[in-house]
């Protein structure tokens, strides 16, 4: 038993990649030997009375690992567990013993065992580190060699004990959560009475002491290259079997953990290339990988200074082909090479030349991941405080890609290039050649062939609407007729400070016209001896004026060039408002939209640009009227209603937040006046019915019907007619509602609009008839109000108004 195993890490490896059950055992303990034909003997009071022998040797000397005894009990109980999910690896043969056959689907070895096992070997080596580090401190050269060996087979039995713990973490529910067990050697805390067992705190601790391994001086251990990267491998290999598990990956800490073993092992001891090799893997086959081994590669660049390991990844990944069959592939680097623009973007910004490649890719989710990469590094740039002329060429490159972009033969590119301006907008530099330029392309892809690229476009415009650069001088409205006027202005001002047609300038325009004479016809000049006049002195008066003509030119000059400037910025924003101007009939046509989504941006749209006074805002706003008809019996017919509900009360029913209550009455009654003006009578018929639908849902209070019926009845002062007969015809369409709102003032109604004022305005008359209609329930109150109604008797004062009408003679139109 006291014997020293005979170990050597590269045939132990070899057997244990290719299959674990044949690795031979031949000195472990009788008793587990006898269970390999007897598994039912194969107990947990078994494995304890050899287990705790074990622990307790190891715990006061690591060496202990080395007897013949230990180590081949230990990797007895480890092949009583499988290593690998049978569905992921196929093997050579399947093994003699009963026992280990029946190991290969099923874990023998119970949790507390396991836990017991995974302790004993993370503080073996834990403690044989610290042993390692004293002995190099003190430069002991002959123990180097029987160091090197238990290393090793620490690093053996961990990286096959995390393999086992991963198997069995896999047989666990996927939700089950990973909660920490509360620290090392805790060997009940962790386990339930169904076998379940959480050993993320392991796990930790695990990663813990690979990183105080690593930290030691390995290369005067291992003295060749090869030596040292089988022994690094042993710590890096079962870290990636830890990153493949999405579970896992969820939990900062041991993510964490991970990323510093790796980062080590690439910066001082040159596991780049198996990083580059791993991480290019991960990507094609671990869809939950693509966002972490970005965060990877960045803080081994932030906080390791090795952005080697970044650039050769993206090399290598810009070279990259994809089948067109293999749609996990590109979408894992996508979301990889977005995620490392996010958080490295200085890094992925060296290797654009190569990563634009991929525009030309069959993938469409790549040309995605360029795009938004390119919106990513334009947001990076106009950040830094300092710019300069690379810079500024390498935005307008990445511009010069988004705009071409949106020409992309794939919808979704097109949408997310759209997407990735509306990030942009967002920006405190604001880009304003750009913006007109993505002003004009949005404008035309409202007539794109897909709704989806359509509604995004749509959003663009609003939200370029929202961001506009153009409210520095006169506040943040984008009325036309406001801009061309100041525009027209400005430039009588800029005529007058001309100089005029007699000024020194206009003999500019002649010395023009002559240099065109061919001077072969010219003789030169005649000259003259004559004696030099010395110029006579300037006056003190001379030098005033002259002093104060050129503070008035210097003045004239700083006057000229602002105005210009003012020029420039009026004219700019007139081009912006007219591509607005342009656009908005297309998306008037959007209203009518078969696709829901496309119809509520367009909704949103008009209210967007409707605050910022754009005239045309109007013509869209009062289309959206006849979405009130869209068929509510599906969930989407219902949320276009309820949006156009909430526009029109936002607009319309809603006052500013300052107005007293009796204020808000009168700003909500004159707005719905004026919905009457100029409407159609489709665009009147529509207004009855969200009026309908608004009364009902209880949106129009008390205070805004008693003000309509002011603005109705008043006599005492002339007011307009529009505005009298826009009253009733609100009045009307509500008491399709509720009628007690006519039948409560049908005096009013006889006295106005069949009285005096009804004859010499017959159009207010016709409208109060109409009003009067709604006193009998109409089909819009329900069944049960159209039951109500009554005839009335032929004295009645109502029938009595209406005969009286009936006899006035006119030749109007209106009658």
């Amino acid at each position: 038993m006291g014997d020293q195993v005979d170990f050597d890490i590269n045939d132990a490896l070899k057997q244990y990649l290719s299959d674990p059950a044949t690795i031979a055992t031949p000195e472990a303990d009788g008793a587990l030997q006898d269970c390999e034909s007897d598994p039912e003997s194969f107990t947990t009071s078994l494995i304890n009375d050899i287990l705790n022998p074990i622990v307790d040797s190891i715990a006061e000397n690591p060496e202990a690992l080395t007897r013949s005894f230990t180590f081949d009990s230990l990797q007895f109980l480890l092949k009583c567990a499988p290593n690998s999910l049978i569905s992921q690896k196929t093997f050579p043969g399947d093994p003699d013993s009963e026992l280990f056959q029946l190991s290969r689907s099923a874990s023998l070895l119970p949790v507390l065992s396991l836990s017991k096992i995974f302790d004993l070997i993370i503080s073996g080596l834990s403690s044989e580190a610290d042993a390692v580090h004293s002995d190099l401190e003190a430069e002991e050269r002959d123990a180097s060699q029987h160091q090197k060996q238990l290393l090793e087979m620490y690093a053996f039995l961990l990286q096959w004990s995390i393999s086992v713990v991963e198997v069995k973490a896999a047989e666990k529910p996927s939700g089950a959560p990973f909660k920490g067990r509360g620290g090392r050697g805790a060997k009940t805390k962790g386990t339930a009475k169904d076998g379940s067992w959480d050993s993320s705190a392991q796990l930790q601790t695990a990663l813990d002491t690979m990183c105080k391994v690593l930290k030691l001086k390995l290369g005067k251990i291992f003295v060749t290259t090869s030596e040292r990267d089988i022994f690094v491998g042993l710590f890096t290999r079962p870290v990636y079997l830890i990153l493949e598990s999405e579970q896992r990956i969820k939990s900062t800490a041991l993510r964490m953990h991970a990323f510093k073993v790796l980062c080590i092992a690439v910066k001082h001891h040159g596991h780049a290339f198996g990083a580059q090799t791993s991480i290019i893997q991960n990507l094609s086959y671990f869809e939950h990988l693509a966002e972490p081994m970005a965060e990877l590669l960045h803080i081994l660049s932030e906080q390791y200074d090795y952005p080697q390991l970044t650039d050769e990844v993206l090399r290598d990944l810009s070279n990259k082909e994809f089948n067109n069959n293999d749609t996990r592939g590109p979408k894992s680097v996508s979301a990889f090479i977005i995620k490392l623009s996010e958080l490295a973007p200085r890094l992925v910004i060296k290797q654009m030349t190569l990563l634009v490649k991929q525009l030309n890719s069959e993938a469409y989710t790549l040309r995605c991941a360029i795009i938004e990469v390119c919106g990513n590094l334009i947001a990076d740039l106009s950040k830094q405080e300092e710019r300069n002329e690379n810079s500024k060429t390498q935005i307008n490159g990445f511009f010069d890609i988004l705009e071409e972009r949106f020409l992309d033969t794939n919808p979704y590119c097109r949408c997310r290039n759209i997407q990735v301006y509306m990030k942009l907008c967002d920006l405190e530099q604001k880009f304003p050649k750009r913006r007109q330029a993505a002003a004009e392309l949005a404008a035309r892809s409202l007539e794109d062939k897909s709704s989806n690229v359509r509604r995004n476009a749509i959003k663009l415009l609003g939200k370029l609407v929202s961001t506009h650069p153009f409210s520095v001088m006169h506040g943040g409205q984008l009325s036309y007729k406001e801009w061309d006027e100041r525009l027209q202005a400005l430039e009588e001002q800029l005529n007058a400070l001309k100089p005029p047609a007699d000024s020194p300038d206009l003999g500019e325009k002649h010395l023009e016209a002559e240099a065109s004479i061919d001077s072969a016809l010219l003789d030169e000049a005649t000259t003259m001896d004559s004696p030099a006049k010395a110029p006579a002195p300037m006056t003190e008066e001379q030098q005033a004026a002259a002093m104060k003509k050129a503070q008035e030119d210097a003045a004239a000059s700083e006057l000229m060039t602002r105005l210009q400037l003012t020029h420039k910025y009026y004219t700019e924003a007139i081009r912006f408002i007219e591509v607005l101007h342009a656009g908005t009939p297309v998306v008037c046509q959007l209203l009518s939209s078969k696709n829901k989504s496309e119809v509520i941006e367009a909704m949103d749209f008009f209210v967007v640009i409707d605050a910022y006074k754009i005239e045309a805002a109007k013509t869209g706003i009062r289309r959206m009227l006849r979405l009130i008809w869209t068929k509510g019996n599906s969930d989407e017919g219902k949320g276009v209603q309820t949006h156009l509900i909430d526009c029109y009360r936002g607009l319309f029913f809603s006052a500013p937040d300052s107005f007293g209550e009796n204020d808000a009455a009168n700003y909500v009654a004159r707005n719905m006046i004026s919905l009457t003006f100029g409407a159609t009578p489709a665009e009147l018929t529509s207004l009855e019915q969200l009026l309908n639908t608004m009364v009902k849902a209880d949106h129009v209070s008390e205070l805004i019907v008693t003000k309509l019926w002011q603005v109705y009845g008043v006599q005492k002062q002339e007011i307009s007619k529009n505005q009298r007969r826009g009253a009733i015809i609100v009045l009307g369409m509500l008491a399709t509602a509720d009628s007690e709102i006519v039948v409560k003032e049908m005096g009013t109604m006889l006295r106005i609009g069949l009285g005096p004022l009804g004859r010499s305005d017959l159009a207010l008359a016709k409208y109060t008839c109409l009003a009067l209609r709604r006193m009998n329930p109409t089909k819009l109150q329900g069944k049960e109000a159209a039951a109500e109604a009554s005839k009335l008797p032929n004295d009645h004062a109502i029938l009595t108004k209406l005969a009286a009408m009936a006899e006035v003679i006119s030749d109007s139109k209106e009658w």
